[in-house]
């Protein structure tokens, strides 16, 4: 059956939910028998976990939170970025719909089956204390805390998934008194960021998905031109207390911080991209070129790659061939803001000096006086 007919045959039963009978269970112990009162809806077949609990007797809570946990993000994986802004708007989606009827069914089967079997109830409560521990994610954690929970409450209460964590901010961007077209580009690169970031091993759950755009938009309002002198304005203090033993030990932390910065500004520049402000970020490009301010360039042309495009003329700067060979064959002593990362991993200290020597050297200079057309903050700073 095809995901489209899936969803069409679970709007159809959607529609008769109230009509439902309801189900009790009987539960068995050792000692005595007694009933559950529940309210539980027929859930349709496709929406069952592939794991169901009657075939993980002889397994350990450990084992089973791993597998949970996994099984849990390939259904959140299936929901698109789309269904959530849909979701957030007020429109009900039925990927989000079928997402909630999956861990509707994980919580009252498991439910179901301890009611059967409270033998295995404290396995379930320390299976809770593992996902807790494994940072699982909140849909899958609530359905099973819910089942162990009504257990305990000997009633049965539907479990349904909050997802205000990620609908609560994308709710706010519509609401934002900005052009239609900056809002269309703020949900092209939001949507980069969601994938990027739930698809990371470093997600966490209990974090509000961030919906800050600063650089985009700025980019979009200001303009490239006035962007690249405010950022060759902020990298310049960073590059002043640059010595040698920071660049190749990172003797006072400059090194990570002035890699932390590219990074986000990396980032940033491919999430543009991504939202059609490629022509905006090559002219920043060589505006930054122009200024000599290499290490925000770098950063630039790294996020233009990152979503599949390129500058052909000055790709070759981030050729990492040979430790970056062709951007060192390139470097002169000439006062400049260099891209780090070929140095910190060199033994040549002579090249570090150059560094160093062209970071001292180096002013902001730019004729058009455009920096007081900057009025916002960029959002990648460090």
């Amino acid at each position: 059956m095809s995901f489209n007919s899936i969803l069409e045959k679970l709007a159809y039963q959607l529609q008769y939910t109230s009509q439902k009978p309801e189900v009790t269970w009987e539960a068995r112990t050792p000692t005595d028998l007694c009933l559950y009162n529940t309210s539980v809806y027929e859930i349709p077949g496709e929406i069952e976990w592939t794991w169901i609990p009657v075939n993980a007797r002889d397994v350990n809570a450990d084992i089973i939170a791993s597998k949970l946990i996994l099984e849990s993000l390939s259904y959140f994986r299936l929901v698109r970025f789309g269904d959530w802004v849909q979701e957030a708007e007020g429109s009900s989606s039925n990927a989000v719909r079928l997402l909630d009827f999956r861990y509707k069914w994980l919580s009252e089967t498991l439910y179901s089956y301890l009611t059967r079997s409270l033998e295995e109830y404290q396995k379930y409560l320390d299976l809770v204390k593992a996902l807790e521990e494994k940072a699982a994610d909140p849909f899958l954690l609530g359905a099973i805390k819910n089942a162990c929970d009504c257990i305990s409450r000997r009633t049965y209460v539907e479990f349904g998934i909050d997802s205000q964590f990620i609908t609560g901010p994308l709710s706010i961007i519509r609401a934002r008194e900005y052009p239609r077209e900056l809002i269309d580009r703020q949900l092209k690169a939001l949507e980069v960021r969601f994938r990027s970031w739930y698809n990371s091993p470093e997600v966490r759950w209990s974090q509000e998905f961030d919906t800050q755009t600063d650089f985009l938009d700025t980019l979009y309002r200001i303009g490239p031109e006035a962007i690249a002198v405010q950022l060759s304005k902020e990298d310049l203090p960073h590059f002043h207390r640059l010595t040698i033993n920071s660049i190749t030990n990172d003797s006072n932390g400059v090194r990570l911080a002035l890699n932390t910065r590219w990074n986000s500004l990396a980032h940033a520049a491919k999430e543009c991209s991504a939202a059609g402000l490629y022509t905006e970020l090559t002219l920043l490009a060589w505006k930054l070129h122009r200024l000599r301010n290499f290490y925000s360039l770098t950063a630039i042309l790294q996020g233009i790659r990152l979503s599949g495009l390129r500058l052909a003329a000055l790709d070759y700067l981030i050729d990492s061939g040979g430790n970056y060979m062709q951007y060192r064959k390139k470097m002169c002593s000439s006062p400049a803001l260099h891209f780090l990362f070929p140095f910190s991993r060199t033994k040549n200290t002579t090249d570090v000096e150059k560094v160093v020597s062209a970071a001292r050297g180096y002013t902001v200079r730019d004729q058009n006086n455009i920096l007081s057309l900057l009025s916002t903050c960029l959002g990648f700073r460090p």
